[in-house]
């Protein structure tokens, strides 16, 4: 019996060579295969080299070709399988030519056998989220650390996903004290717990308010141990009062009192200070029973007092400007 290979006008002689051996081989191993039976027919032959799919299957293939970022598998099927760009991860980030080469194998998920023009419709992104819901409820589970990468900033909080499932933030879940501007945290990394889980409802909420304070209180431990009275540290200014500044230095808010901003009268702390800036301190006091911190910043710089005694000795007479009259006297610059 023969058997007709039909090929288009374009296809190189060597493609036509390889289809016509390969078969060849696949003929003589089918045959061998049913007991060598001279009734083996091609269609026979055909079914056994071909797997059957159904939608819904979870199967492996290899990658033939990235065209596009859509993905070509052959899936040992009579057509191959499609993995649309939005099909191939959750993560909008991953760009599939540079995730996947020709001949790696990959898990896919059967979302349609035909898509109309004879192709199989695949989707890995299906593939991550229902590994990743499992992982997701184990974290639930065993309350362990997620790592998600944020993708968005919505109303009320931040989507991360975590292993292709998306999980949404809280606001009120993202730090342990309110961020304003939550645009920071976009494409960034972060650690959070994942505090409710609803399968049916595909909601998983995500929440890193008791490990900012866990880490914060590690980090308070540590700087108590070894700060000290007299010693000066860096620090940033975290918020502003009528009565002085508070610094981070890096866990923990120590207190500028007012009367520590400068050496000469201060109105407010912001005609000295502002929010987010770097300052250098010199470390007053340490409460170790009430965990409080007192610093000065006018103390990191000379006081005017020395130089004026040096300057302006006793029995001195100097030129000034009246800047107040009081009951009980004048005061002079």
């Amino acid at each position: 019996d023969k058997i007709g290979i039909t090929a288009g006008a374009s296809t190189p002689p060597a493609i036509i060579k390889e289809v016509v051996v390969t078969m060849s081989e696949a003929l003589e191993n089918a045959v061998q295969n049913l007991g060598g039976s001279e009734e083996a027919t091609f269609e026979q032959m055909l079914e056994e080299s071909l797997v059957t799919l159904h939608t819904g299957d979870v199967v492996k293939g290899t990658v033939i070709q990235v065209v596009n970022e859509e993905v070509s598998v052959n899936l040992g099927f009579k057509s191959d399988g499609i993995i649309a760009r939005g099909e191939f991860s959750s993560d909008p980030t991953v760009i599939p030519s540079k995730t996947v080469q020709p001949g790696d194998e990959i898990e896919v998920f059967v979302v349609r056998v035909n898509d109309g023009d004879g192709n199989v419709m695949l989707s890995r992104k299906r593939i991550e989220a229902q590994k990743g819901i499992e992982e997701i409820e184990a974290a639930y589970n065993e309350k362990a650390v997620v790592t998600g990468t944020v993708t968005s900033v919505v109303k009320g909080g931040l989507i991360a996903v975590v292993n292709g499932v998306n999980v949404f933030i809280p606001s009120s879940q993202v730090s342990n004290r309110f961020i304003e501007d939550l645009s920071v945290f976009n494409g960034q990394e972060l650690e959070f717990n994942i505090i409710e889980v609803d399968r049916v409802k595909r909601r998983f909420i995500g929440g890193r308010k008791a490990l900012v304070e866990q880490e914060i209180a590690a980090k308070r431990a540590a700087l108590f141990e070894t700060i000290q009275a007299g010693s000066r540290v860096n620090g940033t200014v975290s918020r502003l009062t009528d009565f002085g500044a508070f610094v981070d230095l890096g866990g923990i808010d120590g207190l500028i009192h007012i009367s520590e901003l400068s050496w000469s009268h201060v109105n407010h702390p912001s005609e000295v200070v502002k929010v987010g800036e770097e300052v250098e301190v010199e470390v007053l006091d340490v409460d170790l029973q009430r965990e409080r911190i007192s610093l000065g910043l006018k103390q990191t710089t000379e006081d005017p007092w020395t130089k004026l005694v040096e300057t302006y000795p006793v029995g001195t007479i100097v030129d000034g400007k009246v800047t107040k009259i009081v009951p009980f006297g004048a005061f002079i610059e």
